[in-house]
């Protein structure tokens, strides 16, 4: 049952509500903040994203294999890229796709970076895919949106 209030409580109302929140938001400011930071978005895959996304991850594998100039973070970019491939390999083989897959940030990264260079290498291609470079464009804003809005 809905109970109208009167302006005068309805303000109240309001002010309490509003005065609670200032000291919940003191209170609790750094236990949220810290939690606020380490979850990152959910974004849902299907079959062919992920094949999409394994593809442009040995693309950007090989551009890092024929590249001779010493990398400073070339180890981690290799560590980060094979636990990305581990992690899609096991979504592509899982017989559900009800569990979720957790990326972490520099993950979430290396996966634009790599569909961005995957996207540049479609279009020069000799006979681009369409569908492809669609899909990939579409990939490249929903990671580019989550990166900018997880930005510290």
């Amino acid at each position: 049952m809905i109970v109208p209030l009167y302006i005068a409580e309805y303000s109240q109302a309001f002010l309490l509500v509003g005065w609670e929140k200032k000291i919940l938001s003191k209170k609790h400011k750094k236990r949220c903040a810290a939690s606020r930071q380490q979850s990152l978005p959910r974004m849902i895959f299907n079959v062919a994203t992920v094949r999409l996304i394994q593809q442009s991850i040995l693309s950007f594998e090989k551009s890092l294999q024929r590249n001779t100039k010493p990398l400073p973070n070339l180890q981690f970019a290799q560590e980060t890229l094979a636990q990305i491939k581990n992690k899609l390999d096991m979504m592509i083989q899982a017989e559900g796709w009800e569990n979720e897959t957790e990326f972490d940030y520099n993950e979430m990264w290396l996966m634009y970076t790599s569909l961005a260079l995957y996207l540049a290498e479609l279009r020069f291609s000799a006979s681009p895919e369409q569908g492809q470079i669609t899909a990939c464009i579409a990939l490249c804003k929903q990671f580019q949106k989550i990166i900018e809005n997880t930005k510290s």
